[in-house]
């Protein structure tokens, strides 16, 4: 028995190396907006990552499934149960304070952060569906890119708030790295 256990913790070790080198995504700026860009999917790896993932209920972080919303389903107070919170505006302004205890592995300043959210939508002339890039002028989307203001020095940088819903309702989970999941306590809930 203790084989199979050491066999089997190998083997989701290979697969969570294998799910960080295919899916991985990577974030760079656009001149004031985020471009994020999808690593392409190998379907025998999906395939596997599934088989694990059927195996593995409740290894992954918390929030449900991805969803999509309007402007103004987005619009208000969120707050996590870690303490962070954060504020949309319709104008694509926000503010929020204590982001070092909601964003995962995160290192952000405590102090009280501001500046503008913008939904990711497809990146104009990608075939491919992989790139996205912020637009002011999207309605509506599943997730969405925050830029501090001037003079801020924020630790963190680039986070995408990834839109989800669970039996709870919609939720946030701000992210820095397209692989990390959030915590039951990191998950901004409308208030």
């Amino acid at each position: 028995m203790r084989e199979l256990a050491h066999g089997f913790r190998a083997y989701i070790e290979h697969v969570q190396f294998l799910r960080h080198d295919l899916l991985a995504g990577s974030r760079r700026s656009n001149g004031g907006g985020l471009v994020m860009v999808k690593a392409g999917r190998a379907p025998g790896a999906v395939l596997l990552i599934a088989g694990v993932l059927w195996a593995c209920v409740g290894c992954g972080g918390a929030g449900g499934a991805a969803a999509s919303v309007t402007e103004g389903q987005l619009l208000g107070t969120w707050s996590a149960g870690s303490g962070g919170q954060m504020t949309l505006s319709a104008d694509h302004m926000f503010t929020a304070i204590g982001l070092e205890r909601t964003v995962p592995d995160g290192d952000c300043n405590s102090t009280l952060m501001r500046g503008t959210w913008e939904f990711f939508v497809p990146m104009p002339g990608d075939s491919s569906g992989h790139s996205h890039v912020t637009d002011a002028s999207a309605t509506q989307g599943q997730s969405f890119g925050v830029i501090f203001g001037s003079g801020q020095s924020p630790v963190c940088s680039g986070l995408t708030g990834e839109i989800q819903r669970d039996a709870a309702g919609l939720d946030i989970c701000l992210v820095e790295d397209g692989d990390e999941a959030c915590a039951d306590d990191e998950i901004l809930r409308h208030q």
